[in-house]
């Protein structure tokens, strides 16, 4: 009997380590990543179920609640609490913006997302889990696979002008988007055999809303002032111009690849909310139910396609 239960025991280690891995990539797009929801939604009623997710700003927030077992329904609920009970304008104090860098104050924010998340580690989520952050100190990109998850996401989500920096160690981080919108690459790094895409980046940047610049100031004003978290900063680049370098040259020095065109390399299927390059929705958050419906229909088109190299990729 033990000798049976130990080969029943290796068999079923032998088939998980050869077992496909699906990995799902969430890329960045601010109120557009809602879209990312309807798409899991849709692959999880063709039975395709991610063992990996990897995501940039918003696709880290949504890809982090997947990871720690919240459903579609139950992301969509707490996405409407958010909006309607006026949680997204309480996070909001103009007071000190630009000094911190941002409109939302790190401490908000963190709080927030901790009333859902509470100090779960990244590595005690379901799912294998990253994020992409860009460190402002190294100028480099930096992945998250382990550590605080809410530490994790908010950095990653930490859109430039709007959410203060996030201080962790050395690093001095916001959203990963700057560096890496679509991390595929890390996905790979990760394991995953099969790689799916949600993008529902824009082609053409709008930078920040114009509410925000009439409020704020200029967007010189807080970008200048994220270099205050930055030690020796006398010794680093004008942040402003690298940004705006960045957006009118799609690449610069610097490595940034600012939403230019976005690099599908090594991904199996491509999900596009947003087809067309329709540059809308950035900002609008009380469309989620539209946005969510987005993602869903998009990944019917993508129906045929997704169940044939699934199916390809476990032979």
């Amino acid at each position: 009997m033990k000798k049976f239960l130990f080969l029943v025991v290796i068999s079923v280690i032998f088939v998980q380590s050869f077992a496909t891995k699906i990995g799902l990539v969430l890329s960045g797009g601010a109120a557009r990543g809602l879209a990312h929801i309807g798409v899991i939604e849709k692959l999880i009623e063709l039975g395709i179920e991610p063992d990996i997710i990897v995501g940039t700003s918003m696709g880290a927030i949504v890809g982090a609640a997947y990871a720690s077992g919240f459903n579609t329904e139950q992301m969509l609920a707490l996405v409407r609490i958010f909006i309607e009970d006026g949680a997204l304008e309480s996070l909001v104090e103009l007071s000190g913006a630009t000094e911190r860098g941002g409109i939302v104050p790190h401490e908000k924010i963190d709080e927030y997302f901790r009333t859902f998340f509470g100090n779960t580690k990244i590595e005690d989520l379901k799912l294998t889990y990253a994020c992409v952050v860009y460190d402002m100190v190294s100028k480099k990109e930096v992945v998250l696979k382990s550590g605080d998850l809410v530490d994790a996401i908010t950095a990653s989500s930490a859109f430039p002008g709007v959410f203060e920096p996030v201080k962790i160690n050395d690093m001095v981080l916001i959203d990963g988007g700057i560096k890496n919108n679509i991390p595929i690459d890390v996905a790979k790094n990760l394991g995953a055999d099969l790689i799916i895409v949600s993008d529902v980046s824009q082609k053409n940047f709008s930078y920040l809303p114009r509410w925000y610049i009439e409020s704020v100031g200029t967007i010189e004003e807080t970008v200048r002032n994220f270099l205050k978290f930055i030690p020796e900063r006398e010794k680093l680049p004008n942040l402003l111009g690298v940004l705006l370098e960045s957006i009118e040259n799609k690449t610069d020095d610097y490595g940034l690849n600012l939403l230019g065109l976005p690099d599908y390399a090594g991904a199996d299927v491509v999900i596009r909310p947003y087809p067309d390059d329709k540059d809308k929705y950035l900002w609008d958050f009380y469309e989620y139910d539209l946005l969510y419906f987005y993602g869903v229909i998009a990944t019917e088109r993508e129906k045929k396609v997704l169940l044939e190299v699934v199916k390809n990729e476990e032979r």
